[in-house]
């Protein structure tokens, strides 16, 4: 992936200086921001970037630095801008459901903060959790949102701009509203993946695979739901993972991944759960331990894409996806351009609208 990359270090500018094709690595857009010239480790001349997140109509993607720094990419006006100073570390990162000018943004002191995506105004500051909270899950109908931490899972209305109650009696590592709205899944590494009615909150299933004969019970580390929301997929520590069918909460595969799953970017769906109409893919994407984004065909974890080497978190739209690396770099990648390289479009994936090009326009 070395190649020019816009430098950030302005705060503002444009990402390209006329319409980007794909390499054939699949990258399109790379941009990082040069802190330090005279480092004589290449590595350390640039902020790593510590959070990703896609908006959910791909126009736009958010990327937060290890300082705080917080950055917006318009992908249709060729222009980025950092928009927020946290000054401190922002643990989690999402765009609000139906208001993509919105951002959730978790931070170290515990607190979430509402900011314009546009301006950086803050618009609340949600604080009740005594931990850092390390995953926000917005609902697709903009009202309500669930922050996870160690402490406790959180239930927030975001009109009223308060908590509303405690999910579950533990905290939870991950959570997720299905995209029609109507269930909240969380996972525990004690408890397994839950499935709750919403917005009653009472408990529809515990997924939990059965451990081996006299072992210990299986903790799982990250999952993801297919945006077809046929299949559940949900990754253990090492390199196996369980495939649940959606409406008959029933596991049907156990299947071996190509590497084990990334404590920081684990499983994650092709499209952000707050988009509300989902094409019939059924598709996700897993970062590895080892660097590499793999795109994996659900139930059978077939490998249809390979992307990047060196990543350590990501975020996926479609056929676009978003990588961090440990160079400091963001990379914007071409799926599409992957797969046709490969042999043309897999199983899976008739009827998916493609992204829209990137187009050589001034910066507004």
């Amino acid at each position: 992936m070395a190649h020019y990359a816009a430098d950030l270090s302005a705060g503002k500018g444009m990402l390209w200086l006329k319409a980007p094709k794909p390499k054939e690595d699949g990258t399109l857009v790379s941009a990082r921001r040069l802190t330090n010239h005279t480092d004589p480790v290449p590595e350390r001349r640039f902020d790593l970037f510590s959070q990703v997140a896609y908006g959910h109509s791909a126009d736009r993607f958010a990327a937060v630095d290890g300082r705080g720094d917080l950055y917006v990419f318009h992908l249709r006006a060729n222009r980025f801008s950092l928009v927020y100073r946290a000054n401190q570390e922002v643990t989690a990162l999402t765009f609000c459901c139906g208001k993509e000018n919105d951002l959730l943004v978790a931070c170290a002191d515990a607190s979430i903060r509402i900011v314009k995506s546009d301006t950086g105004a803050t618009v609340a500051r949600l604080k009740s959790h005594r931990a850092p909270v390390t995953c926000l899950a917005p609902h697709p109908l903009e009202r309500y949102a669930v922050s996870c931490g160690h402490d406790h899972t959180m239930l927030w209305d975001l009109e009223a701009l308060r908590r509303v109650r405690n999910v579950g009696n533990k905290g939870c590592a991950q959570a997720a509203f299905l995209h029609s709205g109507n269930t909240l899944v969380t996972l525990s590494k004690s408890e397994g993946v839950s499935l709750y009615h919403f917005p009653t909150l009472d408990i529809r299933a515990r997924l939990l695979p059965e451990p081996p004969e006299g072992g210990p019970p299986v903790s799982l580390r990250s999952f993801a739901i297919t945006p077809n929301r046929m299949h559940l997929v949900a990754a253990t520590a090492g390199r196996s993972a369980y495939v649940w069918h959606l409406p008959s909460e029933t596991m049907i595969e156990e299947i071996s991944l190509p590497a084990p799953v990334s404590a920081a970017g684990g499983l994650q769906p092709l499209l952000p759960y707050s988009c509300t109409k989902a094409p019939e893919g059924g598709e996700l994407a897993m970062l590895g331990d080892d660097g590499v984004i793999r795109v994996l065909q659900v139930p059978l974890g077939r490998v249809t894409a390979t992307v990047g080497s060196a990543c350590y978190n990501f975020a996926a739209h479609l056929d676009r996806v978003v990588a961090a690396t440990t160079d400091g770099s963001l990379h914007l990648l071409d799926l599409a351009h992957l797969r046709s390289g490969g042999g043309g479009k897999r199983a899976g994936q008739r009827g998916k609208k493609a992204a829209a090009p990137l187009r050589s326009v001034d910066s507004e």
